[in-house]
C-alpha cells in the first residue's frame, strides 16, 4: 500500500496512522529508508512542518529513527495500527488543553530564550516564511493553526535537543487536537484583531531572536501566553 494523499484535515494523528499503516502491510524491514520528508510531504498533501511532528512522535514512541544528514528509517515493525495516535489521545484524554497550556507556558520562554542565544539562521529564515504566511491569513481574517503549530515547532526544533522538541510536539498535539476542533475557540481565535494580534506577538518573538536577545525573547514569549490564557478563558 502506497502512501496516499491526505484529503481530510491534516492533522498529526493522522499522518502517524498513515505511516505505520504503510510500515505494516508493505512489509517494511527495519532498517529500511522511508521517502524524503519533501517527498512524503508532497504525496500525503501535507506541511512539512506537520510531517515532522509525526515523524518526531513516532521518533519518540520507537517506530522510526531519525539520522541527521541521512533520512528517517523504520526502527520497528511490530506495531498496531493505530499505537503512536492512540498514545497521543490517551495522553489527551487524561490531559485537558488547560494542562498542555500550562506545560507550554513553562517551558516555551526558556525555548525562545536558547533559540536566541543559538540565533540560527534557518530557523529564522523559516519563521520569516511563517510570518508572512500568518500577515496574508490575518489580512483575510482565515485561521492559520497549522502555521502557529509550526511557529513554535521550528523554535523547539532550533534548541537542537529533541527532548524539548518531543515535548513540545505532544502539548501541542493536545493543544491542538479535539479541543480546536470544537467551534468556540475557533470563534475566539478569529474573533476581530485575534489573527492580526498573536501574529504580531509572533512577530515581536522573532524580532527578539533576530537581535539575540535572549532575555527578550523570554519576555514576549510569556506575553504571548498570558494573552492565550485571558482569551482562553473568555472561552
Amino acid at each position: 500500500m502506497p502512501f496516499q494523499e491526505i484529503h481530510t484535515a491534516s492533522t498529526v494523528d493522522q499522518i502517524i496512522d498513515q505511516i505505520i499503516t504503510v510500515i505494516r502491510s508493505d512489509g517494511l524491514a527495519i532498517g529500511e529508508k522511508l521517502p524524503s520528508e519533501r517527498q512524503l510531504a508532497e504525496v500525503l498533501g501535507v506541511s512539512r512542518s506537520t510531517l515532522r511532528e509525526a515523524i518526531t512522535t513516532l521518533s519518540a514512541l520507537g517506530v522510526l529513527e531519525i539520522k541527521p544528514g541521512k533520512g528517517t528509517f523504520v526502527r520497528a515493525t511490530n506495531i498496531s495500527g493505530s499505537l503512536a495516535s492512540k498514545v497521543i489521545k490517551l495522553m489527551a484524554a487524561e490531559s485537558s488543553p488547560l494542562l498542555a497550556l500550562e506545560m507550554r507556558t513553562i517551558i516555551e520562554p526558556g525555548i525562545a530564550a536558547m533559540v536566541a542565544e543559538k540565533r540560527d539562521e534557518a530557523c529564522l529564515e523559516e519563521l520569516e516564511k511563517l510570518l508572512q504566511i500568518t500577515q496574508e491569513k490575518a489580512a483575510k481574517n482565515e485561521p492559520y493553526f497549522e502555521d502557529d503549530r509550526a511557529f513554535h515547532m521550528t523554535l523547539a526544533r532550533a534548541t537542537g535537543n529533541f527532548l524539548i522538541e518531543h515535548s513540545l510536539a505532544t502539548s501541542l498535539s493536545i493543544w491542538f487536537g479535539d479541543y480546536w476542533e470544537s467551534e468556540a475557540p475557533n470563534v475566539a481565535m478569529s474573533a476581530p484583531g485575534n489573527l492580526q494580534k498573536y501574529h504580531d506577538i509572533h512577530l515581536r518573538i522573532y524580532e527578539a531572536i533576530k537581535a539575540g536577545n535572549a532575555g527578550r525573547a523570554y519576555d514576549e514569549m510569556v506575553a504571548h501566553f498570558v494573552a492565550i490564557k485571558e482569551d482562553f478563558l473568555r472561552l
